[in-house]
């Protein structure tokens, strides 16, 4: 059987001969893979071959740097979604074409509007390998749109400038309590940092270390004084782990936990204002420019309920 016609009827495993075999007719197999690439029926989960002839025709056609395969492989792209394996191939091995795919990614991603598409295209980008300026600040539009999404294609550009770009993130950076998912995105951010050559000086460290204790301190089951302790002893809370620090929470979370307690007090009983208050001034405790933080005092003191101003002005300054 031709080689190409044994590839249409091939399964999930391409043999070596056969992958050998296509890629000895060299130049002269590009036109028959793409063919298959974009043949919708060979690409149907339910044909014969389950779906594979067009996922092997993506690897063969990388291997073979068939620069003219950069147009179909791109329509492919775009027109499937990570629930396809064929989508997941072509963003892997597209980028192995090098240069060439520069400026007809750059052409499609203009005409896209769909943000999962644009992503799709801007991972090849990050990952090409070739430095172009447009391709730099594609990426940090995306990190305004999505961090988690822009700061790992940051780090796969591997341009050194995203580590300031990354920082100017994080010192704006404000959670969403109100989800855990918050965190993903900070994480994203940090490893993305640290991959680029980062390092967090003394006041980001601490403001991510005042973030995990916060939500730490909101995420943690509200217990009564009088309720069973969550430690397991079987006594009351009271007259159990009542004022102990827990057992995850970090030397940094024991000091922030004992800053925060006036803040409380002062709260009456409003524990995520209390809390949030108490990082903003944390923040400002980290502030090396004693006139930036001054400034800032001011300004929340301002903020402020007059009647709650001479209390929290204590605290704030202690």
């Amino acid at each position: 059987m031709i080689p190409i016609a044994q590839l249409r009827t091939t399964g999930e495993t391409l043999p070596a001969e056969l992958r050998d075999q296509i890629l000895a007719l060299g130049a002269a197999a590009v036109p028959s893979l793409v063919e298959i690439l974009l043949d919708e029926e060979l690409a149907d989960e339910h044909a014969p071959a389950e779906g594979w002839p067009p996922i092997h025709a993506v690897g063969l056609l990388a291997d073979l740097k068939a620069t003219e395969a950069i147009a179909p492989l791109l329509d492919v792209l775009v027109e499937t979604d990570s629930d396809h394996v064929i989508h997941d191939r072509i963003q892997l091995r597209l980028p192995e074409l090098g240069a060439p795919v520069l400026e007809p990614a750059i052409a499609r991603l203009i005409q896209l509007d769909d943000d999962e598409q644009r992503y799709s295209v801007i991972a090849v980008l990050a990952d090409l390998g070739v430095r172009d300026e447009r391709i730099f600040e594609i990426i940090c539009d995306a990190l305004e749109d999505d961090l988690s999404f822009g700061a790992h294609a940051l780090a796969a550009y591997g341009d050194p400038r995203g580590v300031e770009v990354i920082e100017e993130v994080i010192d704006i950076f404000e959670p969403d309590y109100a989800t855990p998912f918050w965190r993903a995105d900070l994480t994203q951010l940090l490893e993305a940092h640290a991959e680029l050559g980062g390092q967090l000086d003394e006041v980001r460290r601490g403001r991510v270390e005042v973030m995990d204790q916060v939500w730490e301190a909101r995420s943690r089951p509200k217990v009564g004084r009088n309720d069973p302790c969550p430690c397991g002893s079987g006594k009351k809370y009271k007259k159990c782990c009542l004022g102990k620090p827990t057992t995850a929470a970090s030397s940094a979370g024991a000091k922030f936990t004992e800053f925060a307690r006036p803040f409380l007090t002062e709260a009456a009983g409003d524990r995520e204002a209390a809390l949030t208050l108490a990082r903003a001034i944390w923040e400002l405790a980290l502030e090396p420019d004693d006139d930036a933080r001054e400034a800032s005092i001011e300004a929340l003191l301002d903020a402020l309920p007059a009647d709650l101003r001479p209390a929290f002005d204590t605290n704030i300054r202690r």
